[in-house]
């Protein structure tokens, strides 16, 4: 099953607000049979600018932590 709406990119517009919660999120999907996920931000781009900014760099990227379990 594809998901084309969801909100799990942590610390970005109204989804999870971390890391852990995204990651239990795809986990969640995971487990009621989705196996695609469309991953963006809400589309305004000085709140994204906002987010980003707010945002660790290097090792938080959520698609290599959900890889690992």
């Amino acid at each position: 099953m594809i998901d084309l709406h969801c909100h799990i990119l942590p610390g970005i517009d109204d989804g999870a607000p971390d890391l852990e919660t995204s990651l239990q999120m795809a986990r969640m999907a995971v487990a009621d049979g989705i196996t695609v996920t469309a991953c963006h931000a809400a589309h305004d781009a000085g709140l994204l600018r906002e987010h980003l900014g707010r945002r660790p760099r290097g090792g938080g990227r959520p698609a290599g932590r959900a890889r690992q379990g």
